[in-house]
C-alpha cells in the first residue's frame, strides 16, 4: 500500500485505497500498539483517510463513488459511533442504488441506531417488498429476510 501513498493527486484512483488505508492503519495503531509499532503505520492519520475518501465521493468513477460511500457509512456507523453522519452516506447509496438491498439493510440499522423506529417499521416493509420485487434467488432472499428480521425485532419491540 505504502507505494500508492502521495500518488493521489496524479491517480485519482489511489484516493480509496489511500484514505482506506490510513484509516484503518490509524484504527489499528490505535486498538494494538504493540503491533503497529513501526514508522509506516505512525504515519498514518485517521483525518486523512476520512479526507481521502471523502475525495473519492466525488469520483466520476461511480464505482469509486459508491465504495467510498459504503466505507464512510460503515465506519461512522460501526466505528465511530456516529450513525447521524452514517446516514448522510446511507441516504446518498440508496438514492444512486435503489435496488441495492444492502444499502437498505444499513439504513434500517442506522433508524434503529437513531431510535427512528417508525421510519424503521417503513423502512422494514420496504425491504420485504424489494426483496420480492427484485431477481433473488432461494437462498438470498432467505438469508435478506433473516437479517431483516432480527434487526425488525427491536422494531416491535420500541412501537
Amino acid at each position: 500500500m505504502a507505494p500508492t501513498q502521495e500518488k493521489e493527486k496524479n491517480f485519482t484512483s489511489f484516493y480509496l485505497t489511500s484514505g482506506l488505508y490510513n484509516y484503518f492503519a490509524f484504527a489499528a495503531r490505535k486498538k494494538y500498539p504493540f503491533l503497529f509499532n513501526d514508522k509506516n503505520y505512525k504515519k498514518a492519520s485517521k483525518e486523512i483517510g476520512i479526507e481521502y475518501l471523502k475525495e473519492c465521493t466525488n469520483s466520476s468513477n461511480k464505482m469509486l463513488q459508491n465504495e467510498s460511500l459504503y466505507f464512510l457509512m460503515k465506519i461512522y456507523l460501526e466505528i465511530e459511533n456516529e450513525p447521524e453522519k452514517a446516514m448522510e452516506y446511507s441516504i446518498q447509496l440508496i438514492k444512486k442504488n435503489n435496488n441495492n438491498l444492502i444499502y437498505h439493510y444499513y439504513y434500517l440499522n442506522i433508524l434503529l441506531n437513531l431510535k427512528q423506529y417508525t421510519q424503521a417499521k417503513e423502512e422494514y416493509y420496504n425491504i420485504i417488498n424489494l426483496t420480492n420485487r427484485i431477481n433473488l434467488n432461494i437462498n438470498q432472499k432467505k438469508h435478506i429476510n433473516e437479517i431483516t428480521n432480527k434487526l425488525y425485532k427491536k422494531v416491535k419491540g420500541n412501537l
